[in-house]
């Protein structure tokens, strides 16, 4: 799974850090069927952020990808995950900013959509 492989590539170049990882699932589909996969490989960073799922064209229902990322969040703490709480990009944004304030650690965004635009460079002004 390349969620796992961008996880271990993390860990590989900065071995030690505590690791804040963003995720945007891509498609409803894909979602659904690596489900219980997901949750395992994002247990592994200390804190991780889901934002909702990016459909794509896959859903008239315009709350499923919220929903099933609320799932996704809710099993990853049944696992004893360190879930932020926000979901929203702006939110998500902020929390990491947050939990990265002070203290040294690795920020890894990885997903689908337009992730890239609304945490990633918003998280790397932040750093300035």
């Amino acid at each position: 799974m390349a969620v796992a492989s961008f996880i271990d590539g993390l860990r590989q170049r900065y071995p030690g850090r505590r690791l804040v990882l963003v995720f945007q699932p891509h498609t409803l589909t894909r979602t659904r069927a690596l489900f219980d996969d997901f949750v395992a490989v994002l247990r592994a960073p200390e804190q991780v952020a889901v934002l909702d799922v990016y459909a794509g064209r896959e859903s008239d229902d315009l709350a499923e990808p919220g929903r099933l990322a609320a799932r996704l969040r809710r099993a990853l703490r049944e696992q004893n995950a360190d879930v932020l709480e926000a979901s929203e990009p702006a939110a998500v944004v902020a929390a990491v900013a947050e939990v990265a304030a002070g203290d040294p650690v690795v920020i890894g965004t990885v997903g689908a959509g337009d992730l890239w635009k609304t945490v990633t460079e918003p998280l790397v002004a932040w750093l300035g």
